[in-house]
Order: structure tokens, then C-alpha cells, then sequence
């Protein structure tokens, strides 16, 4: 029997890349899988037909994770779908590349919102279906990608370790 089998995740950003890849592993170790995405909706639809053919059930919700009200939307939708929660997996994340004189206040507000925000209040609204120890893994992202020539700064390129956010301990404490 598979390690996952019978449980039931909520993958945000899973319609491309490394969320992708996050929703396929599930799906293999057994998990039913919701996935919400911005604007990858064929992406997501795609992904949600290759689960359902390996006998697993499957969700894409749209959601903005920039939005608070989507946020928690996404969530009990995936609850809805799924019939519980008991993984959630933060991934859904921008990047905005630029030198520190032309960032400005929307693609800080932009990268705080998606990045540090959104996995807080998805978190936040997943807790209450969580088991006791249900786990919320917050994927980080990496350094910045240089170009040559200039010095170019990331802000707020790590989601969960930008503003000290630690949700798994959150599940522990805060699951019914």
C-alpha cells in the first residue's frame, strides 16, 4: 500500500514547476491532491487528468495568493474536494529581479503578499483541518540569479525565513 494513501494534501502554486512535481509525488505516494493556481489553469487541468488516470483524486482551484479572501477560499474548497486536509504544502511564490534603485513599492508589496503573507494565511486556514502534527512544509526558494553587469538584488526572495514565519510548529499547536 502506498506511504500516502488515503491522505489528502493542498498544494499551492502546483500547477507548474516545482509545485508540479510536489502534486506528482503526492499523487505517487498515494495522496489525493488539490493544487490551486494564478493564470497556469490548462497546466493545472493537465495535471489534474494525470492523477485522476493513475486512480487518485484530483483539484485545481484557482486562487491569486496574493488575495487573503482566495487564500482561504482555496483551502476550504480543497477540503470540500477532498473530504479533509491533512498536508499542506506552501510553494506558490514570485520573484521580481531588479536592482535595488528600480524596485518600488508595488513589487515589494507584490513579493510580501505572495511570499511571506500567503503562506501565513493559508496556513492560518488550513490549521483548523489539520490533525494533530499535520504537517505544513513551506518551500523556500533560492538565492537571486545575477546578470552580468549588474548588481541586482532579490527582496523577499525567501518566503517562509523573510519574517522569521514558521508554520509547521502552527499546525502542532493550533490543530484541533
Amino acid at each position: 500500500m502506498p506511504e500516502l494513501a488515503g491522505k489528502n494534501a493542498l498544494v499551492t502554486g502546483g500547477s507548474r514547476g516545482i509545485g508540479a512535481a510536489i502534486v506528482r509525488a503526492l499523487a505517487e505516494k498515494g495522496a489525493n491532491v488539490a493544487m490551486t493556481y494564478d493564470r497556469s489553469g490548462d497546466s493545472a487541468r493537465q495535471l489534474v487528468r494525470a492523477i485522476e488516470e493513475s486512480g487518485r483524486k484530483a483539484v485545481a482551484i484557482q486562487a491569486d495568493s496574493a488575495d487573503p479572501d482566495a487564500i482561504k477560499r482555496s483551502v476550504d474548497e480543497a477540503v470540500r474536494a477532498l473530504g479533509s486536509l491533512d498536508t499542506l504544502v506552501n510553494n506558490a511564490a514570485i520573484a521580481r529581479y531588479n536592482t535595488i534603485a528600480d524596485f518600488n513599492v508595488n513589487d515589494f508589496d507584490a513579493l510580501f503578499a505572495v511570499n511571506v503573507r500567503g503562506p501565513v494565511l493559508a496556513s492560518k486556514a488550513a490549521i483548523p483541518h489539520l490533525k494533530e502534527g499535520g504537517p505544513i512544509i513551506t518551500i523556500g526558494l533560492g538565492g537571486c540569479r545575477p546578470q552580468r553587469g549588474r548588481r541586482q538584488h532579490c527582496l523577499l526572495h525567501d518566503q517562509g525565513g523573510t519574517a522569521g514565519v514558521q508554520p509547521r510548529s502552527g499546525a502542532r499547536t493550533g490543530a484541533p
